[in-house]
């Protein structure tokens, strides 16, 4: 289940590599999903986009956890 309960206001599920099967959207595998969100500040659009991957499951699913962060180098 790629996820269907994104607030379609401030968040969005970009995917490719899926398909619908019995009402469900599935993997393929791969890199198949982005989740978009937007807010008042880079923080809370960053938040938005993690709260929403909550709601994107799959087996083997993975994420990158350093989007949007300003960590010094």
């Amino acid at each position: 289940d790629v996820g269907s309960e994104l607030n379609a206001e401030s968040c969005w599920l970009i995917h490719a590599g899926t398909k619908t099967e019995d009402s469900t959207l599935k993997t393929s595998g791969g890199r198949v999903a982005a989740v978009v969100s937007k807010g008042k500040t880079p923080e809370n659009a960053r938040n938005g986009a993690y709260n929403a991957l909550k709601h994107v499951n799959f087996d083997g699913v993975q994420y990158r956890q350093d989007i949007g962060s300003h960590k010094e180098i």
